[in-house]
């Protein structure tokens, strides 16, 4: 499987930009900066046993997108021409140990304090609704891509799109106002089914 069909695979887009939801006109620090929240999101410390492989896979592939990013040449020829350099897709590296370079030793307390910071934050109303706008409304998506959403914050976070609905902050999506119990139910069926599998 080439890079691009791994990141669509893992991430659901092909463009570097898009997983870090930025644009080509980020500066360095944005991109690093988004890098940073992204990982913290996918690392494997805060996997549970089950999804340590997948978040594994994420995190190494997440940091292959900024090895490219950072550096001004590899850059500069993927805005170009929509490619990588062969050796960011074979090479083998330590991506941990990388991660380690750029940022402190993250433990589990890190990130329980930073879902701790971010859950109910102004960072994560604005993440919702850019998620929302994004997905036109759709709860499965946007359950899929809010960083550090589970299912128990999903009535939270409608509650908190019907509010912004309702001061005309946020149009109405009809997926998002017409979406039917069944689909909420199959939703939560789903995290079920995946729990139980990893149990």
């Amino acid at each position: 499987m080439s890079f691009f069909e791994t990141l669509e695979t893992l991430f659901g887009v092909k463009d570097l930009y898009e997983v870090l939801h930025l644009t080509k006109a980020a500066s360095e620090s944005e991109i690093k900066r988004a890098y940073r929240k992204k990982s913290l999101e996918v690392h494997p410390d805060r996997a549970s046993e089950a999804d340590k492989k997948v978040a594994t896979e994420k995190f190494q592939c997440l940091s292959r997108v900024y090895t490219v990013l950072s550096d001004p040449e590899k850059r500069a020829l993927y805005d170009e021409s929509g490619e990588v350099d062969d050796d960011v897709v074979v090479q083998e590296r330590d991506w941990d140990a990388y991660w380690r370079l750029l940022f402190k030793k993250i433990t589990v307390e890190d990130i329980a304090e930073f879902e701790k910071e971010y859950r109910g934050s102004e960072e994560e109303r604005n993440d919702l609704k850019a998620a929302y706008l994004d997905y036109e409304g759709d709860m499965d998506t946007i359950m899929e891509n809010v960083l550090c959403a589970t299912i128990e914050d999903e009535d939270r976070f409608k509650e908190i799109i019907e509010k912004l609905i309702s001061e005309e902050d946020l149009p109405k999506f009809p997926a998002f106002v017409n979406e039917g119990k069944k689909k909420k139910k199959a939703r939560k069926q789903k995290v079920s089914k995946l729990t139980y599998a990893y149990t």
